[in-house]
C-alpha cells in the first residue's frame, strides 16, 4: 500500500459485534491483504474506529490525535475507519486535512458500503479499491473442504452442514456468500436474489446470537434450495 489513504468498498462489512474469537477470525480474513500485522484485532499498532459504535465528530477528532502519536512496536501503524460512509459531513470534513497530509508513520484505511455517501473531497484524497471476490483480493476464505457455494441437493446440504461446524468458518462462509449475492444484486435486481440476501443476513444474525451452528447452516441450505430462492 502506498502513503495515500485507502478507501475500501465492501458490499458487506464485517460484523464486529460477534464473540471475540469469531470477530478476530473474520477481521483477519478480510483485512489480511491490506494490513501485515497479527493479531489484527488486538495489535497495538492497528487502531479500529467505528467498530463498537458509530463515530461522531468528537471520535474523529480523538482519532486524529491518536494518529499523530508514534507506533508502539512497529515502524508504522494503521488507522481503520469502519462504516466511514455513516460519518456525518462535519465529521468527514474534520478528517480532510489528515487524509491530505497523513502522519508519516500512519496508514489510513476507510471502509464503506456506499461510496457516494462520502464527500467528493474525501473520495478524491483516497485510493479507491473494490475487492473482486473472484480474484482472491480481499476475499474471505472458508475451510479448504468447503466451497463458497450453495449445495443443490438435500444430501449436499447435509454434507455442507456437517463440514461447517466451526462458528467462525460459518460466519466467513455466509459473509463471503452474502458479499457475492450483493454484488450480483447491484448488477441486476431480482426478487429471488433479494430473498437470498435476506436469508443470508438472517443466518448471520442467528450465528451472532449463538444459535447452534449446524442448525443455522441446515436452515440456510434447505431454505435456499427452494424454488422461490432460485436465481
Amino acid at each position: 500500500m502506498n502513503d495515500q489513504p485507502l478507501l475500501l468498498i465492501l458490499p458487506t462489512l464485517p460484523d464486529t459485534t460477534l464473540d471475540a474469537e469469531t470477530s478476530a477470525k473474520v477481521l483477519s480474513e478480510i483485512f489480511a491483504p491490506y494490513i501485515p500485522f497479527r493479531p489484527l484485532d488486538a495489535h497495538p499498532d492497528v487502531l479500529w474506529y467505528g467498530k463498537d459504535e458509530p463515530l461522531g465528530i468528537a471520535g474523529v477528532r480523538q482519532s486524529i490525535g491518536d494518529m499523530q502519536k508514534k507506533p508502539f512496536q512497529e515502524h508504522e501503524k494503521y488507522a481503520v475507519f469502519l462504516h466511514a460512509d455513516s460519518l456525518k459531513h462535519e465529521a468527514q470534513n474534520a478528517l480532510l486535512k489528515t487524509l491530505e497530509e497523513p502522519p508519516a508513520h500512519t496508514r489510513i484505511i476507510l471502509v464503506a458500503e456506499q461510496e457516494f455517501s462520502l464527500l467528493p473531497t474525501i473520495r478524491s484524497r483516497c485510493l479507491i479499491v473494490r475487492p473482486n471476490i473472484h480474484d482472491g483480493v480481499g476475499e474471505t476464505k472458508t475451510s479448504p473442504h468447503t466451497e463458497t457455494s450453495l449445495p443443490k441437493t438435500i444430501s449436499e446440504s447435509i454434507h455442507h452442514a456437517e463440514l461447517l461446524k466451526d462458528r467462525a468458518e460459518a460466519v466467513i462462509f455466509c459473509t463471503t456468500l452474502l458479499h457475492k449475492e450483493k454484488v450480483e444484486l447491484e448488477k441486476t435486481s431480482h426478487s429471488n436474489r433479494v430473498r437470498r440476501v435476506q436469508k443470508l443476513a438472517a443466518v448471520l444474525r442467528d450465528l451472532k446470537r449463538n444459535i447452534n451452528v449446524r442448525l443455522a447452516m441446515e436452515s440456510l441450505f434447505f431454505t435456499l434450495a427452494k424454488p422461490e430462492y432460485f436465481v
